[in-house]
């Protein structure tokens, strides 16, 4: 598909690392900071591949160091032909201490920059709204039972989202996400403006209502910056 391997803005390209940087800076942090400390103390269980060791916290702590100063050398653009491939590879060791979606999504699309395939990047993206629209629907999430309990449950959590929205909206809300994430790959594909425009509304209204979803967010908006051509007027600094 033409629309796959068409040349990328060059603006679009320096966003999309500029925010994939700092997609893994703040996956670390996120990390650092949220209770994971204590799953490499022994004192708490994580979601990881159970075939492979768990670090002790010192090593924890160094990696997500790394990560923190890798991501911010992608974002600097600082040196990105090392930058890059050594940010895909502390991605996927990270997903070898605590398994997260969003996590590997970050890592297939740093790996595919990696690898200067911007098709790639841009396929995966594509592939991603298919499948999730796909399973919302299987699951049942038209309905808006789904997002209503999440919502009651962050409420009750006090998880403090930015944007507090009552549970009664979650019938209206499912449907505009579900038709939101149909519509994308053939707005992506057909007026890429236009798509990243609803791609950035869409994630950043998940980010804004629902905790920790900040780096998957940088993530997605970095990849659909990637279908922005290269005759794409220049972008601010």
């Amino acid at each position: 598909m033409r629309a796959l391997t068409r040349p990328v803005s060059p603006d679009a390209l320096e966003w999309a690392h500029r925010l994939l940087g700092v997609a893994l800076a703040a996956l670390a942090l996120q990390q650092a900071m949220g209770g994971h400390l204590g799953v490499h103390a022994g004192a708490l269980y994580g979601r990881r591949p159970a075939f492979l060791p768990l670090l002790p916290p010192l090593a924890a702590g160094a990696l997500w160091l790394a990560q923190i100063l890798a991501g911010g050398a992608v974002a600097l653009g600082l040196r990105r032909r090392w930058t890059v491939p050594a940010a895909a590879a502390l991605a996927l060791a990270g997903l070898s201490q605590a398994y997260f979606n969003q996590g590997m999504f970050l890592f297939l699309t740093l790996t595919a920059l990696a690898l200067e395939s911007v098709a790639a990047a841009r396929a995966q993206l594509l592939l991603l709204y298919i499948a999730s629209a796909a399973f919302k629907l299987r699951d049942g999430f038209w309905t808006g039972d789904s997002l209503e309990a999440l919502l009651v449950q962050v409420s009750e959590r006090g998880l403090g989202p930015i944007l507090t929205l009552e549970p009664a909206w979650a019938p209206a809300l499912s449907k505009a996400a579900l038709l939101g994430e149909l519509a994308l790959p053939a707005l992506l594909l057909l007026t890429p403006a236009a798509g990243v425009a609803a791609a950035a509304a869409l994630h950043l209204g998940f980010a804004l209502a629902l905790p920790g979803l900040w780096p998957f967010t940088a993530t997605a908006l970095a990849a659909a910056l990637l279908f922005l051509p290269r005759k794409f007027p220049k972008m601010a600094p």
